[in-house]
């Protein structure tokens, strides 16, 4: 069989320069975009929680809250016995003598000033002047309870008007009880007295003559003015007046 000739190998490519430039890739494609978020679930205004309003911001103009005192002495102050000073000692620099302890009310049992248990000034001011000096001035606080006021009289019930009261006349005094017609007639020179009530005790009976046997005035067996005027005014003054009436029996005139 004939020969065949060997086979050309290709010619290689020239390299390439260093002036020539490689074409840019092709640019890749953009990202998808992402998917929408989900719509929020609202509730019905029915089914929503109550919340309350924001705070306002802060304004720097506006001063700030006052700040409550460590102590609260002021709202337990004591109200009894009346007419006591008080004293609340939050801290002294000197030492505390006798039955003083800090942080509680106690009722002040030293007499100075001696008026400080029924006066206020004496109690406030003199008394708390001088712990504010002794303890330093703010550590103490002094309560003063006052002496109880005197009680009131009960209010007069005024009398209803004349349009409501009943038009009924009024009742007639009852009338004394009269003596027996036969006064006495002797003895000549004698001072009767009949007592019909009495508001005191006497010694003489109730609604019958009597003759008066008390000297006051001497004369008043012998003079009808000192029987009847002088000794029945008496007699009113101690019974009541119209509760005794006086009877006279005048001396026998000389034969």
């Amino acid at each position: 069989p004939p020969v065949l000739p060997p086979p050309i190998p290709p010619e290689p490519s020239p390299p390439p320069s260093s002036n020539s430039q490689a074409p840019p890739p092709p640019p890749s494609p953009p990202p998808p975009p992402p998917p929408p978020p989900p719509p929020p679930s609202t509730p019905p205004p029915s089914l929503l929680p109550w919340l309350p309003p924001e705070p306002p911001l802060f304004n720097p103009n506006q001063p700030s809250p006052p700040v409550p005192s460590p102590t609260s002495p002021l709202l337990t102050r004591p109200t009894s016995p009346p007419g006591s000073c008080f004293v609340y000692i939050q801290s002294c620099a000197a030492p505390l003598i006798g039955m003083y302890s800090l942080n509680e009310w106690l009722r002040d049992p030293y007499p100075d000033p001696p008026n400080m248990h029924s006066d206020q000034t004496a109690c406030v001011e003199t008394r708390g002047g001088a712990w504010d000096a002794y303890c330093g001035s703010g550590n103490v606080i002094m309560h003063f309870v006052p002496l109880l006021p005197p009680s009131p009289l009960p209010p007069a019930v005024p009398p209803p008007p004349p349009s409501l009261l009943p038009s009924v006349p009024p009742a007639a005094p009852p009338a004394p009880t009269s003596p027996p017609l036969t006064r006495p007639t002797s003895p000549p020179g004698s001072c009767f007295v009949y007592i019909q009530s009495c508001e005191k005790p006497i010694g003489y009976q109730l609604g019958e003559w009597v003759r008066d046997t008390y000297p006051d005035p001497p004369n008043m067996h012998s003079d009808q003015t000192a029987c009847v005027e002088t000794r029945g005014g008496a007699w009113d003054a101690y019974c009541g007046s119209g509760n005794v009436i006086m009877h006279f029996v005048p001396l026998l005139p000389p034969s």
